[in-house]
């Protein structure tokens, strides 16, 4: 786990050898899938330094930072996942959210 997410890595039991991995983060606390994507033969994951670094057995690596709240807003709504953006904005909490809630 790192900061509520859940990171899996998972390759198919029946893959022949250097077929893709697959990297899933899930958003715990709103209970949905927060990236999805394949990578290569996974040697190493690190989380430090607010991202987390995942390293592959070729030596190369991508690191994966959270986007800000406004950056993910805006991602839901172009998807017209109002119902999910307001349920990330109930789940901050506090007045604040309560006012943003109203305004979704």
């Amino acid at each position: 786990c790192f900061r509520g997410y859940l990171l899996v890595v998972s390759t198919p039991r029946t893959a022949p050898q250097g077929d893709k991995a697959s990297l899933v983060i899930y958003d715990l606390k709103n209970k949905l899938v927060a990236h999805s994507m394949a990578v290569g033969e996974v040697a190493h994951v690190l989380c430090d330094f607010g991202a987390v670094t995942v390293v592959l057995a070729d030596g190369t690596g991508c690191a994966l930072r959270e986007k800000d709240a406004a950056s993910k807003m805006e991602l839901l709504f172009r998807k017209n996942l109002y119902s999910v953006a307001a349920a990330m904005i109930r789940s901050q909490g506090g007045a604040e959210a309560a006012a943003q809630v109203a305004e979704v």
